[in-house]
Formats: C-alpha cells, sequence, structure tokens
C-alpha cells in the first residue's frame, strides 16, 4: 500500500512504520481498520477491489462485516 493511501489518523494506537504498509500483514490490518472506523475517503484511497481482494482474510465485527457483504452486492460498490 503506497503511503499517500494510509490515513495515519486511523494508526494512532499502533506503531507502524512508513516501511511495513506494502507488506500483506499491513494491508489487511489497515483494510480492517478502515472498514471498521474509516471513513468514505479512506475507502475510495484504498479501492473496492482491494477491499475486495482481501474481505474473505478480515477479521471484521458481525454487524460490520454483513454491511459491507451487502455493500459489496450492490450496484454502487458492483464490479463493472
Amino acid at each position: 500500500m503506497k503511503p499517500e493511501q494510509v490515513n495515519r489518523k486511523l494508526l494512532w494506537d499502533y506503531d507502524w512504520d512508513e516501511s511495513e504498509f506494502d507488506t500483506e500483514e499491513f494491508e489487511r490490518w489497515y483494510v480492517q481498520r478502515v472498514l471498521t472506523r474509516g471513513c468514505s475517503a479512506d475507502v475510495e484511497k484504498v479501492g473496492i477491489e482491494k477491499i475486495r481482494e482481501l474481505f474473505d482474510s478480515l477479521h471484521l465485527p458481525p454487524k460490520i462485516k454483513r454491511f459491507w457483504e451487502w455493500a459489496l452486492e450492490e450496484k454502487w460498490l458492483a464490479k463493472a
């Protein structure tokens, strides 16, 4: 993940180094964070394709997971 895609305000309780941003571990953690605490601009920066790619491997609270399952099926987030 490119540093400009990362909202550093979402990292407040973790000590991630910028050199770790391109690791699979960080990407999975960060997408989880965006889906649970981020705003629409954070989702846009991550990208729907990245969310789709990682979604099944994310550990989300049940209500949030159900919302994103619904949202990813809707036309406004459907694959083109």
